[in-house]
């Protein structure tokens, strides 16, 4: 009989033992009385960028590890988060919209938990479109095969990480933000 690696926890199981394993994280999320930081991924690209509405194949990308982080707004928000998830005291609950978050209360879109982080990695990271799109991780500059690698890495072509970060016509030049990690892998 063969192994299984849980989606949750990350740890294997023989195929007898998981099912009941999975009992006890659908047990132990009824009754977990700790915060709860909710991490909203995308299904759509937005209507600013030039893939406006086509699926980003997040939600699939993080379930099969290809997609291995998420770069969001305010490092320093998200490091509080992460030590307080690191300290037990919270956890991420990563979910998307079952339909449009715009219309949730007329179509009845609802908020789809698919993931939840107990441990939580993030790096600083800072973004300028100057006259090229620059990268600098963790306070080092990196080139343009990093910073295809950190695009890869989230679930996108350099080209549409660029884009989602500075749409056309965004008067905005610079983003500071972190990187936040679904695993342990770090830059």
């Amino acid at each position: 009989m063969g192994y299984i690696i849980c989606p949750e926890c990350g740890k294997s199981f023989h195929s007898l033992g998981f099912a009941r394993h999975m009992a006890m994280h659908r047990d132990n999320r009824e009754k977990d009385t700790r915060k709860c930081y909710v991490l909203m991924v995308s299904r759509t690209f937005p209507k600013v960028h030039p893939k406006a509405e086509q699926e980003t194949g997040f939600v699939e990308a993080i379930e099969n590890g290809s997609k291995i982080h998420t770069i969001r707004a305010d490092f320093e928000k998200w490091q509080n988060i992460a030590d307080e998830v690191n300290e037990g005291k919270a956890y991420v609950s990563v979910r998307y919209w079952s339909k449009s978050p715009y219309n949730y209360k007329r179509d009845g879109s609802k908020q789809v938990e698919f993931k939840r982080l107990d441990k939580l990695e993030v790096q600083s990271v800072f973004m300028t479109r100057y006259s090229f799109f620059e990268v600098t991780l963790n306070d080092e500059y990196i080139y343009h095969p990093e910073i295809e690698t950190l695009a890869k890495n989230d679930g996108l072509s350099y080209d549409d990480l660029d884009k989602w970060i500075f749409p056309p016509k965004c008067k905005q030049d610079e983003f500071w933000g972190a990187v936040i990690h679904f695993t342990d892998f770090k830059y």
